[in-house]
Parts: structure tokens; sequence; C-alpha cells
């Protein structure tokens, strides 16, 4: 009989962005997605898969006393995260919420939302398309949209998952590396090409920074952060 290889899930079952040389990597990234929202009108916000790393830690005092309300939508197996930032003091005038995001249609109110931010998700959604545009409906008219994602198949994505596979092995527990490429296909099923195509479909504008090389070639850089606004929507 046979059967699908059960690679490992150790990668989101623990705060890994915290505990390893990902975390620089994820702050810095992070600190790009805060460009351009200084000074604007930004008093609630939905970050769509922020359980395995949530960008309201990465903001300053400034930023974070603007916030009114900050909605998390994730799967709820990464909710223990959501508990430890609930009980931080520093988020204590903020009202915080985690949504399931089967739940999203039900819960969440239309029109609502100044901005919406996205680190390294959207990658990983299936049917991307229906599942973006019905997120758009929940943003109002001057919203900003504050994407990054993964230059993945790029030319150097793949060569520094070659490079880190050690690290991979040692703390996710891979037992080679073509385990780890499975996993890897199997997360990452939308790429950075076909996503890219998306967004600049349906917005007539779409401002993109290249990281960390700056140049718009995705086989010389790691990551892309997408600015867009809601109403340059076609």
């Amino acid at each position: 009989m046979f059967e699908i290889n059960k690679v490992t899930d150790k990668l989101y079952q623990k705060l890994f962005y915290k505990n390893n040389i990902l975390k620089i990597f994820m702050k810095v990234n992070h600190s790009f997605l805060n460009y351009g929202l200084k000074n604007t009108k930004i008093s609630k916000i939905i970050e769509v898969g922020g359980g395995a790393f949530c960008h309201l830690e990465t903001m300053n005092i400034k930023d974070i006393a603007r916030i009114e309300e900050y909605y998390i939508i994730d799967d709820l197996k990464y909710k223990f995260h959501f508990n430890e930032i609930k009980k931080n003091k520093r988020y204590k005038d903020i009202e915080i919420h985690f949504i399931n995001y089967k739940e999203i249609n039900s819960t969440l109110k239309r029109n609502y939302f100044d901005c919406l931010i996205s680190s390294h998700t959207y990658e990983h959604v299936k049917d991307i398309e229906i599942n973006f545009l019905n997120h758009l409906k929940f943003l109002k008219e001057d919203a900003f949209l504050h994407i990054t994602l993964p230059c993945d198949p790029g030319l150097l994505w793949r060569f520094c998952q070659f490079l880190i596979y050690p690290f991979s092995k040692k703390n996710y527990g891979f037992s080679n590396y073509r385990e780890k490429k499975l996993y890897d296909s199997r997360q990452h099923i939308n790429s950075i090409y076909n996503l890219l195509n998306i967004f600049k479909f349906y917005f007539i504008k779409v401002k993109i920074l290249y990281l960390p090389f700056f140049v718009p070639i995705i086989d010389l850089n790691l990551i892309s952060i997408l600015k867009i606004r809601k109403k340059d929507f076609i």
C-alpha cells in the first residue's frame, strides 16, 4: 500500500522565531513592514497569519499607542502564542482578538479595518485568489495592505534553504535534505511569481521592496514586501 510520507511538523509547534537566527530575520522583515505606516490614521488592524510571530510585537510605543483593536487571523493551533501576547502589559490598552481563519466571515465586520498586515502567509493559502479577495471586504476603502512574500523559488532563496539545512535538521528533526524539500514544497504552495501576478492584476498600483539587495530581481533576493492601497483595486 502506498502511503504519503509523514514529514515532521515540529517547525510550527513552538515559538521558533524567538529562539534562533530566524528571530533577527523576522525582526528586519517586520521593521520594513512598518515602513510607510508612520503618521497614518490606523487604529484597527487585521493581521492574516500572525500566530507564529505577531507583527504587533515589533511595533514601537508610539505606533502601539495609536492602535485600538488588533485582530490576529490564523489556525487555532497557534493560539498559545496569542495567550502570551494578551498577558503582556505593553498592550494593555489594545483590544486584541484571535480569530479562527475558518470563522472570519461570521465574526469580522465589513469595511472595518484600517490596515491589513500579512507576513509569510499567502504563500501557504489554498485558493489564494478567493481567500485574498474575501479579506478585502473587511477593509475600509482607504485601507493599507502591507504584505511580505518569500522569493521562493528564486535562486537565492533556494541556496539559503540549502545552507540552513544543518540547522533545520538539528532543530526540526528532518531525516535528510530530501525530506526538508518535501516539507517546504507542501508549505509553500503558491510561488512568488504567481502571487505577484495575482496582486498586480487586481491593483493598478503595487509598490514592491525587495530584500536584502533592493534590486527588483526575484532570484537575487529573499523576500518581497508589497505596499498596496485598497482604493487602487481595479
